[in-house]
């Protein structure tokens, strides 16, 4: 039987200590991940890239035009919205149980970084090739392949540098907080980022990606993620919620007719907060047992990330090889879409994958089923 877990040298859970396991109530002890979360990453996804390839080609029908204007491009931006709240969620099922301290923290950023940057950094070399690019300065170049600075060359990594903070702030709680703090940890976490936020936009300290409200968004999903581990009520009704929400967010961002060009001091609102509430949703459904998302869109969450990162580069690079003489739309936005879900699955096999396996828990005794094992590398 497997007696316990470490995770680069951190103890992550001990069999012989009740209330240690990262169990999920009313959950299945052998499932290895929460399906919900996946489908929703593949959903997010697919938004951010059918907004950006109908934004994308040449002239369009004006059926299809209004389609852009009315509904892909808020979706784009929702759908990066509700990345964030998933990511809350994650941030908070994968260190709530976690021993405080400097080596439970360092676990945590290592494992981060192994996320984030190895397909970041191919994928950035790729779009430099690309649009035969360069950076201006060394100095700009560490800022932006650490993304302490948002990348222009690779803009889809706005978003990183936002993820990168966040998970900054909670390396730092978990470093500093002692073993058995972990009910108050993501409180702390949320004063921290709120407070932010607050003496940035008051310009009372200098404005950074940090102090964006979309850092709230964070937040929401961690608040999300606390809450559906201890019920699963109203599921259908926050979903439905949600939906209307965005479905009011596209009238609220068109005043007048016309979209509104720097959606930010909105967009907790009018994204954030329907994000939040279609995942309390899909996760409460799960968690009673209640329905569970397609199989095809829990895959295409596994490769969120690497279609997320690569689908920019792909659009650059067919719409820059297409020939323009007697141009086929559909046959571009076919190419465009294949390119992507082809070159994302090879990233996901080639580069996520054995950089996820390089910072998988390690156990110390090996003689359980793989099921157990697997369940407690799901809570990382």
């Amino acid at each position: 039987m497997v007696v316990s877990y470490r995770y680069w040298g951190v103890e992550v859970f001990d069999w012989s200590k009740p209330g240690r396991w990262c169990d999920i109530p009313r959950m299945s002890i052998n499932q290895n991940k929460w399906e919900s979360i996946q489908a929703l990453r593949g959903a997010a996804a697919g938004m951010v890239v059918i907004g950006h390839l109908l934004l994308s080609g040449g002239p369009k029908p004006d059926w299809m035009a209004f389609i852009i204007e009315r509904v892909t491009t808020p979706s784009a931006h929702a759908g990066v919205d509700l990345f964030f709240c998933i990511s809350g969620a994650v941030m908070y099922l994968v260190t709530r149980h976690a021993q405080g301290g400097r080596q439970a923290a360092s676990a945590f950023l290592i494992r981060r970084a192994l996320r984030i940057y190895p397909v970041f950094w191919i994928a950035l070399l790729a779009m430099m090739a690309i649009n035969d690019s360069q950076f201006y300065s060394v100095q700009t170049a560490l800022a932006q392949i650490t993304l302490y600075d948002f990348p222009p060359i690779l803009s889809v990594a706005w978003t990183l540098t936002m993820e990168i903070r966040f998970y900054l702030i909670v390396g730092a709680v978990l470093w500093l907080s002692l073993p058995g703090t972990s009910a108050r940890r993501f409180p702390l976490i949320a004063l921290i980022i709120c407070s932010i936020v607050i003496f940035g936009q008051l310009d009372m300290i200098p404005k950074d990606m940090a102090t964006n409200l979309t850092m709230l968004e964070f937040l929401g999903g961690a608040a999300v993620a606390a809450l559906v581990t201890r019920t699963d009520r109203f599921a259908l009704t926050a979903i439905l919620t949600g939906l209307l929400g965005f479905s009011a967010a596209v009238v609220l961002v068109w005043p007048g007719g016309r979209w509104v060009e720097d959606v930010s001091p909105y967009r907790v609102l009018i994204f954030g907060m329907p994000s939040a509430l279609v995942l309390y949703g899909s996760m409460a459904l799960e968690r009673s047992r209640r329905a569970t998302p397609p199989k095809w869109l829990v895959r295409m969450g596994d490769a969120s990330y690497s279609i997320y990162i690569w689908h920019l580069p792909v659009i650059v690079l067919v719409w820059t090889q297409w020939p323009k003489d007697h141009f086929d739309l559909y046959a571009y936005f076919a190419v465009v879409l294949a390119t992507v879900g082809a070159v994302a699955t090879v990233s996901w096999h080639l580069i996520e994958r054995p950089a996820q396996r390089l910072a998988a828990p390690r156990p110390l005794i090996r003689s359980g089923p793989s099921s157990s094992e697997n369940t407690a590398a799901s809570c990382q």
